[in-house]
């Protein structure tokens, strides 16, 4: 019966989980925390056996209580059944069509809400993989703890690594292990409702999830921040994330400089890769004044981005990853302006509809990868274009004639030329 073998599959795998766990804290967790109890045998500090085991006995009490639930239920009561052992499949006595027999569903519900549980210890992943990383570079502050966890295991290190993990795969796990449960009862015609108790997980699950990414996100920015000279920027922000990088080439008048590009959900960032593994910074270009589109040049690979601070011509491997980055900076920069839109509604409600309307025309520009016209009154920095190939001011779009040659700049707002001998195709 379906039914049977998928609730077993849950009894077994929260088995293999559960001795998992009770490896990490007998072998490892434990004997760490009575050596930094006993005077003169410290081997971590506090602080670093928090970032490595953060809630563990937590989780190990849960997933303790949740097998002996599974055993009553399948095995009952009795000599076998014990925590210990991982019983057989042909040693269930439960069916799921008796009425005396207990539901899967109300040995699952106590059990969903302390499922919350995962989440200090996923928020904590990413420190602990810090601190692992450190182990494999061989710090002093970890010498003690290394020595120690390499005594439990010759591949203590890799071993531990291994089982930390297990947390962090086992809670999307449950999900699937209960929607199978639920498809099982629906061919066997089990007369159960598991869709509270599956969309009670799911929730979990997917906040499970978002904390995972903003802690890997804060973790990434982080990182990338101490890494960069040339400007002290900040780039932690309760409301940024990273969408998108990767290493560009940005087109100038005499040569092309390979760029590390950033798309942010508020900006975008022009690195250059320099020794060490360091970042020099270029420029930091808000979303909220940046206009992109696609470009016929260098083989449909490249993308012009405008703005008031700068403007260039950047070019990607190829027109999948062009289009690719021209659609994640549009999507970008669309999400701004409704975020700035509705702000200003919120302080003038009368002004709503005019937004609205100029919101749709945006949108259908991104859509169709229109490019957006640099005007004067709303000015944007003018792009390098080889003589050949600029007829028209970038500014002011007014022809060029042979008494206005493409070496200048041209402003027909104040009706002057400013020559400029070094910029070419304006």
């Amino acid at each position: 019966m379906k039914t049977i073998h998928a609730v077993y599959e849950l009894y077994a795998s929260e088995h293999s989980y559960c001795q998992g766990l009770q490896t990490m804290v007998v072998r490892y967790l434990d004997p760490v925390l009575a050596l930094e109890a006993s005077p003169g045998t410290r081997v971590a500090h506090k602080a670093d056996i928090q970032s490595l085991f953060a809630n563990l006995k937590e989780l190990l009490g849960l997933s303790s209580n949740l097998l002996k639930s599974l055993s009553l239920l399948l095995f009952g009561p009795g000599p076998m059944n014990n925590t210990h052992e991982c019983l057989p499949l042909e040693a269930v006595t439960w069916s799921p069509f008796s009425s005396k027999s207990d539901s899967v569903e109300t040995t699952l519900l106590p059990f969903v809400p302390f499922l919350r549980s995962f989440a200090p210890y996923l928020a904590n992943y990413p420190k602990a993989l810090s601190v692992l990383d450190l182990f494999s570079r061989g710090s002093k502050r970890y010498l003690p703890l290394v020595h120690f966890i390499n005594s439990v295991h010759p591949n203590g290190v890799m071993a531990l690594q291994a089982l930390l993990i297990t947390p962090v795969q086992r809670l999307p796990r449950y999900r699937l292990l209960i929607e199978a449960i639920h498809k099982a009862c629906f061919k066997d015609e089990v007369s159960w409702n598991l869709a509270l108790v599956l969309s009670q997980v799911s929730c979990i699950v997917d906040q499970a999830n978002e904390s995972i990414r903003r802690s890997e996100s804060a973790h990434k920015l982080l990182s990338l921040q101490t890494s960069i000279v040339g400007h002290s920027i900040s780039l932690l922000s309760p409301t940024r994330t990273l969408l998108l990088s990767a290493n560009l080439l940005k087109v100038s008048r005499d040569r092309v400089d390979e760029r590390y590009v950033i798309v942010f959900t508020d900006g975008i960032l022009i690195l250059s890769s320099i020794p060490g593994g360091r970042f020099m910074f270029h420029h930091w270009l808000s979303l909220s004044t940046v206009s992109v589109c696609a470009t016929g040049h260098e083989q449909n690979r490249a993308f012009a981005l405008y703005s008031s601070q700068k403007s260039f011509v950047l070019v990607a491997e190829n027109t999948t990853v062009r289009d690719s980055w021209v659609q994640a900076i549009q999507r970008a920069k669309l999400s701004v302006t409704a975020t700035v839109s509705l702000q200003a509604d919120l302080t003038n409600p009368q002004g709503r509809n005019g937004r609205l309307d100029s919101q749709c025309a945006s949108v259908q520009r991104s859509i169709l990868l229109e490019p957006t016209i640099p005007t004067v009154d709303n000015y944007m920095a003018p792009i390098w274009t080889p003589d050949a190939e600029s007829a028209t001011c970038q500014r002011c779009q007014v022809a060029f004639s042979p008494f206005a040659r493409r070496r200048v700049w041209h402003s027909e707002a104040v009706d002057e030329w400013e020559p400029r001998e070094t910029v070419a195709g304006f």
